[in-house]
């Protein structure tokens, strides 16, 4: 790509579109624009200088709460604290009432209550609706000029995929050089249906059309992916009575023990390489509406008693290799009494990245030495992983590609390899693209990752994440990382990298 917007001033009407040679010369704008804004701090190195600070450290909260078709006539405050966190992602579901006076819409009135309690040091970056599903995201003020490349996405997968009283929304924005999604999602109902849910999962994954590169998805190019909302999933293998009294008497170590998402997790049959934390809380479902018991907590449902107490509604996150993200707190807020199912939050701090900008030269560099990164060789070891999503796997056809993506690359590289398909499939050097970085700077490269994608024909067979840390010094890089489809293990791609400077590369 090698167009950019420019848009001088907040809230100025004058739009610039610059349109550069390459995606070399565009990068290189951006990060120089930057570096001019005083109010920016960016990691720069200068000829003869020390390095200043690389990251600066972002605070997250993430809500999700299945609301029962009903306006919360509380304050939200118990659920969201005002003015405490630099980014707020709000995830509902079955967010349909009557509009209060004055609104067209619940949707337009749901996110209007939201900014009236973030309140007015906060912009909303992002807001969309899957029907009765809504995300929004808001960040603090002073912090507004650092979001860029925000993009927004919706899947349904309710009935025949294409009614949306089931899915996922997401919205992808970078926070300085960090990208990072967040992806609200209501999952199939009924204790049962635990395949369809896992199913639902592998199709938001799929179908979700953010990030820059079409050619992978969003969790193999996100730094950080928080997946959270109404997962549906269950307790079970147990009498009700067992479930409460485990409940009252606060064993919840052992009641997770027949979770169906922790189960289904240990197993990866969904959401590879995803975490929770800690969870030290009753049930979020299902309770009865309307009133707190004299303790503070609330009395479970004495309707529909087939439905277990359960934790339907979670948050998980998932960090690519080498980046830095801490959990803080987990917790349930019994206070909001309008549905049957209780809201949840989750708090982290993350590290992103700051723009980076080399001034002048090093004493031993030149104007025309490029760094590249190659791979000295390269192996995919491929598993069966078709029972975990309850299909017929397609008999092969296509011939096998490989494609490369990295926010350091001038351009994608992909590579078509016609060969009979085996369990384990091999590159030497001599069959893999050199990976060219529109900055030449081994400090920058560092700090970046590369995604890798097998494809058969339009089925992404695979994909991978490499931090390139380890590749930058005198020697290849020996790795090994989890390959995944749909959010599934399904192998392992091992090899060895490096990142070089051209002077060290014959035949560039």
């Amino acid at each position: 790509a090698t167009h950019l917007t420019l848009r001088l001033g907040r809230g100025s009407s004058k739009v610039y579109d610059l349109y550069f040679e390459s995606s070399k010369e565009r990068e290189r704008f951006f990060v120089l624009a930057h570096a001019l804004r005083s109010n920016v701090r960016v990691h720069s190195v200068t000829a003869g200088s020390a390095e200043i600070a690389e990251s600066e450290t972002v605070s997250v909260f993430v809500g999700t709460w299945n609301m029962g078709e009903n306006f919360p006539h509380q304050a939200l405050t118990p659920w969201i604290p005002k003015n405490e966190y630099d980014l707020y992602a709000i995830g509902v579901q079955e967010c349909q009432y009557q509009a209060r006076g004055g609104f067209t819409s619940c949707e337009e009135d749901w996110f209007a209550e939201l900014q009236a309690h973030i309140g007015s040091r906060y912009d909303l970056v992002a807001s969309l609706s899957l029907l009765q599903i809504r995300l929004a995201v808001f960040v603090r003020k002073e912090h507004a000029y650092k979001v860029t490349r925000v993009r927004t996405a919706r899947v349904a997968t309710g009935v025949a995929n294409m009614y949306g009283n089931k899915g996922g929304v997401g919205v992808e924005l970078w926070f300085h050089e960090t990208p990072m999604a967040f992806i609200n999602c209501h999952l199939a109902a009924r204790t049962e249906r635990i395949a369809v849910r896992n199913k639902n999962v592998a199709d938001i994954i799929d179908g979700l059309q953010l990030g820059l590169s079409g050619n992978f998805d969003i969790v193999n190019q996100s730094h950080y992916v928080f997946w959270f909302g109404d997962l549906n999933y269950r307790v079970d293998g147990l009498e009700r009575a067992k479930v409460l009294q485990l409940i009252k008497d606060s064993h919840m170590d052992e009641l997770l023990r027949h979770d169906q998402l922790r189960k289904e997790l240990s197993r990866s049959a969904l959401l590879f390489g995803f975490e929770e934390g800690s969870i030290k809380f009753p049930p979020t479902y299902r309770y009865e509406v309307g009133a707190l018991q004299p303790d503070g907590t609330r009395e479970f449902s004495r309707k529909k008693l087939f439905n277990l107490p359960s934790w339907c509604d979670r948050v998980l996150y998932r960090a690519f290799p080498g980046c830095s993200l801490k959990q803080e707190t987990y917790a349930s807020i019994p206070e909001l009494i309008t549905s049957d199912h209780c809201p949840v939050a989750a708090t982290f701090q993350v590290e992103v990245q700051l723009p980076y900008v080399k001034l002048g030269l090093q004493a031993d560099e030149s104007q025309d030495r490029a760094c590249v990164v190659q791979f000295t060789s390269l192996a995919v070891l491929l598993d069966d992983q078709q029972d975990k999503l309850d299909e017929t796997p397609p008999a092969p056809a296509a011939p096998l590609e490989l494609a490369f993506y990295g926010q350091f690359l001038e351009r994608d590289g992909l590579r078509s390899e016609a060969r009979e398909e085996d369990v384990q499939i091999e590159w030497t050097a001599e069959d893999l693209p050199t990976l060219k970085s529109y900055i030449s700077s081994k400090d920058y490269l560092a700090r970046k990752h590369v995604s890798l994608a097998l494809y058969r024909g339009q089925e992404r067979v695979g994909q991978a994440v490499l931090s390139l840390s380890g590749a930058c010094g005198e020697q290849p890089y020996t790795f090994a990382e989890p390959l995944t489809a749909h959010g599934i293990k399904c192998g392992v791609a091992k090899g060895s990298v490096h990142v070089m400077h051209t002077r060290c590369v014959a035949n560039l």
